[in-house]
């Protein structure tokens, strides 16, 4: 069972692709909770939700391709500007004209944009561990992707993030155990872990191959330009 159930929970309908989304609480500024999905969708903010939702109202989202969201294997229905207007239609369906944004990794990217480009919608943006390429440690993960696209065989380790990898049989399943073991090294993190995979599961092969493919992520003269623009207009932690 959960701590605390979501006041309301509905999908929005865009181009025939379902998002879903959770309201909490009903009182104060509001707070919109972006996952790095489909490896990870709205429950990966469970442990925040239940206090948080005492005193603002929380907005959380699976994302397309994950958990209760439609999952398209299409790599355009993944594009930045799918994902921007999902998260506007999600403000609107909830009722907000504006929010505090938190994102986590990969998502950092999509709340930066949305408050870019919809800057009477963001109140302030909480990006959590957020994979933009002005990060220490960006360039070696994007070394590590020049071989997503080939056919490697075998693989161990980080060379699991692999196209070809994932759609063997149990491939999926071994990189995102992987993953995430690297993520969680403290110890008695094995709840943390187990969640964890069990979200990254929550979605398809094809869906998750989809949104990498279709994800744009800005290099790193962009992404510096972007962090100037939002700066400038918004308080960011």
């Amino acid at each position: 069972m959960r701590a605390r159930y979501p006041d309301r929970e509905g999908a929005v309908d865009r181009d025939g692709v379902n998002v879903a989304f959770e309201v909490y609480g009903r009182d104060g500024p509001a707070i919109l909770f972006v996952p790095a999905s489909p490896i990870s969708h709205a429950r990966s903010w469970k442990g925040m939700i239940p206090f948080l939702s005492r005193h603002t109202t929380v907005i959380a989202t699976d994302g397309r391709g994950t958990h209760r969201s439609d999952r398209p294997h299409r790599r355009d229905c993944y594009s930045p500007d799918e994902v921007d207007a999902d998260l506007v239609a999600v403000l609107d369906a909830a009722g907000a004209t504006n929010a505090v944004v938190v994102a986590h990794c990969h998502a950092s990217s999509w709340a930066m944009r949305l408050a870019d480009e919809h800057a009477d919608r963001v109140a302030g943006l909480v990006l959590v561990a957020p994979a933009l390429a002005v990060a220490p440690g960006y360039e070696y993960a994007a070394d590590a992707e020049q071989r997503w696209q080939d056919d490697i065989g075998d693989a161990c380790g980080w060379s699991m993030r692999n196209r070809a990898f994932w759609r063997t049989d149990g491939g999926y399943r071994a990189w995102v155990e992987f993953f995430f073991d690297q993520q969680l090294p403290e110890p008695h993190s094995t709840k943390q872990l187990e969640d964890t995979v069990t979200w990254a599961l929550d979605t398809e092969v094809e869906a998750m191959i989809a949104e990498r493919e279709g994800r744009a992520p800005f290099g790193a003269a962009d992404a510096e330009e972007l962090c100037r623009r939002v700066q400038e207009r918004q308080p960011v932690l």
